[in-house]
C-alpha cells in the first residue's frame, strides 16, 4: 500500500482556531520511494491572529502571509483534497501527526464543508512516525542516535534528530522540508530496524490492533512519562462507554491478587489518578504494541513475560474483579462540556448522511446558487462555516444585515481583549513584547509589521 508524509505549517498551535499556512505531501511506494510530491500555502484568513511566537519560528512575513502568490484558505483546501483524492487508499504518515497535523487537516475540511476523517475513511490509514522513532530508541537502542534536551531528558524533535543521525535539513519549520526528513528518518529505521516498521505498519489498521488485542492477554505498550518514551506491560479491561477506539488496560506491574480482596474504596485509591495502575490508548491512533512473549526482558517493561502473562490469566479467571477495575477506569476518563464554539464541536457529533451529501453538492455548484443549498442543510455548524465562506470568498452574495454581522463577530474576537478561547491581537501584542525580551527570537524576526498590523485593527 503506498504512503503518504505530509506536514503542515500553521498560524499557532491551537488547532479550533489557528489556520494551515502550508501544506506539503509526498507519495511514495511501500519502499518509501517517492511518486509524485504536492505543496500548497494559504493567505492568513482575516478573523486569525497569527502567533508571533510562530512566525518567528517559520520566518514568515505578514506581507507574505497576504501575497497573491498565495490561494486563499478556501481555495487551498479544495486543492489539498482534490489532490489527495486523486492519490487513493494510502497510509498517512507525519511526524507528530496523530495529535497535530492531522488534527489541522481535520479542521480545515471541517471548517470548508469536506469530509474531515478523510484520512482514516474510504480505504485510508493512518501512523505516525514519531512512534515509530520512540519505539526504536527503546526496543533498539543504537539504531537510533537520540540527542538530549537541555532538560536532561531525550528530545524526538524531528530536526534534532535529523541532525544526530546525519539526515540533511534542507530547511527547518518548512512543510515541504519537513516531510523529506521525516521520510529520510523512516527510511533509516527501516533499513536498520525492519521488525519495528514491521510493527508501525501493522498497527496503523485498527482492525488488527483490535485482534492483536483479542489474541495476547498480555502485551507491552509504547507510552511517553515525564518526556521519557518506555514499555509497560498491560492487559486489555475494556472499552470507554463513549468511546470504543479507547482502550483501558491494567499495568501488569500492578499486584492483582492482591486487588481481588480490595474494597472498591481501596482500589480507588491505590489507583490515585488515571496513570497509578490504568493505561489507555486509541486503537486507530498508530499505537506501537508488541506481545509480551516478544519482549521478555523485565529490565525493559519492568516485569518478565511469565509474571505478566500469570497475572493476565488472573484478571481474566476473575471476572468480578476485571469489571471493577473497568468501571473504576472508566469513572476517571475526562469528559468534557460541548463548546458553543461551532470550531470546538468537530469530535462527538457525527454530520448526517444528509448534511454529507449535500456539502458536496455546494462545492459543485457556482457560488450564486450556493445558498439553496446551506438554507438545506440541518447542521447548524456547517451552516455556520458555509456563511462564512461566502463571507470570505463572495461576500456581494450575502445581504447587507448579514455581512455586517459576521464582521462584527470577527471584529469583536480579534479586538475584545480575551474575548474567547482564540488569539486577539492584544494578546499578540503581549506576546510580541515578551519575545523581544528574549534576544535570540528578536535577533532572527522583527515584529515591526505585525505590531503596526495588530494596532490598526484594535484602532479601526
Amino acid at each position: 500500500m503506498p504512503l503518504i508524509f505530509y506536514d503542515v505549517e500553521t498560524t499557532g498551535l491551537n488547532r479550533s482556531f489557528d489556520q494551515i499556512l502550508h501544506f506539503a505531501a509526498v507519495k511514495t511506494d511501500d519502499n518509501l520511494v517517492p511518486m509524485d510530491r504536492f505543496e500548497v500555502k494559504s493567505k492568513l484568513l482575516p478573523n486569525v491572529i497569527p502567533a508571533p511566537k510562530a512566525l518567528s519560528i517559520t520566518g514568515l512575513s505578514l506581507s507574505e502571509l497576504h501575497s497573491e502568490d498565495r490561494l486563499s484558505h478556501y481555495e487551498m483546501v479544495r486543492e489539498i483534497v482534490q489532490k489527495l483524492t486523486s492519490w487513493g487508499p494510502a497510509i498517512y504518515v507525519g511526524f507528530n501527526s496523530i495529535k497535530f497535523d492531522e488534527e489541522f487537516l481535520r479542521q480545515a475540511f471541517f471548517q470548508t464543508l469536506h469530509p474531515p476523517y478523510f484520512t482514516s475513511l474510504n480505504g485510508n490509514l493512518r501512523g505516525d512516525a514519531l512512534h515509530v522513532a520512540r519505539a526504536t530508541a527503546v526496543v533498539a537502542p543504537g539504531v537510533l542516535q537520540v540527542p538530549t534536551a537541555p532538560t536532561g531528558n531525550p528530545t524526538f524533535a524531528l530536526q534534532a534528530l535529523a541532525a544526530a543521525n546525519n539526515i540533511q535539513v534542507r530547511k527547518q519549520h518548512d512543510a515541504a522540508a519537513d516531510v523529506e526528513t521525516t521520510i529520510a528518518l523512516c527510511a533509516l529505521i527501516r533499513s536498520r530496524a525492519s521488525n519495528i516498521w514491521s510493527a508501525f505498519l501493522r498497527f496503523v489498521s485498527k482492525q488488527a490492533t483490535n485482534a492483536f488485542i483479542a489474541n495476547e492477554p498480555a502485551f507491552a505498550l509504547l507510552e511517553v512519562r515525564g518526556g521519557i518514551p518506555g514499555l509497560t506491560m498491560a492487559a486489555e479491561l475494556g472499552r470507554s462507554i463513549s468511546d470504543q477506539n479507547l482502550v483501558h488496560c491494567l499495568d501488569l506491574r500492578a499486584n492483582a491478587h492482591a486487588m481481588a480482596e480490595m474494597t472498591d474504596e481501596d482500589l480507588d485509591a491505590l489507583a490515585g489518578t488515571y496513570d497509578g495502575v490504568f493505561r489507555s490508548f486509541r486503537t486507530n491512533a498508530s499505537p506501537m504494541l508488541w506481545a509480551a512473549w516478544d519482549l521478555d526482558d523485565a529490565s525493559v517493561t519492568g516485569i518478565g513475560c511469565d509474571q505478566a502473562e500469570e497475572s493476565a490469566a488472573f484478571i481474566a479467571d476473575h471476572p468480578q474483579l476485571k469489571a471493577r477495575l473497568l468501571a473504576l477506569a472508566r469513572s476517571k476518563e475526562k469528559f468534557y462540556p460541548q463548546s458553543i464554539h461551532p470550531e470546538e464541536r468537530l469530535h462527538g457529533e457525527w454530520i448526517s448522511d444528509l448534511d454529507a451529501r449535500l456539502s458536496v453538492d455546494f462545492h459543485n455548484l457556482p457560488w450564486e446558487k450556493r445558498g439553496s443549498i446551506v438554507d438545506r442543510m440541518t447542521d447548524i455548524r456547517l451552516k455556520t462555516f458555509a456563511a462564512r465562506l461566502a463571507y470570505f470568498e463572495r461576500p456581494h452574495l450575502l445581504t447587507e444585515q448579514h455581512r455586517t454581522e459576521i464582521s462584527r463577530e470577527f471584529k469583536d474576537r480579534i479586538c475584545v481583549p480575551a474575548s474567547g478561547p482564540w488569539r486577539t491581537a492584544s494578546q499578540a501584542l503581549e506576546e510580541i513584547a515578551t519575545l523581544q525580551l528574549e534576544a535570540e527570537p528578536a535577533l532572527k524576526y522583527s515584529f515591526d509589521n505585525l505590531r503596526a498590523y495588530l494596532q490598526t485593527l484594535l484602532t479601526a
